[in-house]
């Protein structure tokens, strides 16, 4: 008998957790804007290429199917002219005509999210909970939604911002030279760098 005795490999929250991250690659990263389907059901997945773009892969899923697409020829060669991952808008054709034949209508559009896993806000740059100074930094706001447990949320605030005055006419930190009127507050990053050896500068 080839029967196998199943186990868990993966703890529900870790596969809440990742869908949630794989959500994103639809709707913030390289799937973004291709996925139409995402418009009507909640669909999270990964893209792919190998080098030179010879192969390029989609594997995503809804709450009620998973699917995946290569597309590639069977001697490596380049997509002469296709610049898109292709199989990204394969996928989406595919799953929405799917769903438009109507055999998922009963199932949900979104993910389950277990009672352990919980919604946070986050600095991205430290991934502890953020201070004003996060949301002061000159590149925009650093804070992010992540989903965590209670294992592995974040318990202290952010140590990588510092607040500090701004001068946004010279840029850098501001003196006491500097009118008031130029002055902002800025999330500065501080952090330690070590040198293989001495920099002269």
């Amino acid at each position: 008998s080839n029967a196998a005795e199943p186990h868990r490999v993966l703890s529900q929250e870790n596969a809440a957790i990742m869908t949630k991250m794989l959500e994103g690659v639809v709707q913030n990263g390289t799937a973004k804007g291709r996925v139409m389907l995402a418009e009507r059901v909640a669909v999270a997945g990964k893209t792919g290429t190998t080098q030179r773009g010879v192969d390029r892969l989609f594997v995503g899923y809804t709450p009620a199917v998973l699917g995946g697409v290569w597309t590639g020829y069977d001697y490596p060669a380049e997509h002469e002219g296709i610049h898109a991952n292709v199989s990204v808008l394969v996928w989406d054709d595919i799953m929405s005509r799917l769903y438009d034949a109507g055999i998922f209508e009963h199932t949900p559009v979104g993910f389950d999210l277990p009672d352990t896993v919980r919604p946070m806000v986050y600095c991205a740059d430290s991934g502890q909970m953020p201070t004003y100074a996060c949301t002061c930094d000159l590149r925009g706001s650093r804070t992010c939604i992540g989903y965590f447990t209670r294992d592995n949320m974040p318990k202290h605030s952010c140590g990588t911002h510092v607040l500090v005055p701004y001068d946004t006419v010279f840029g850098g930190v501001a003196n006491a030279d500097c009118p008031i009127e130029v002055i902002r507050d800025a999330g500065l990053l501080q952090g330690t760098r070590s040198f293989g050896h001495e920099v002269f500068i």
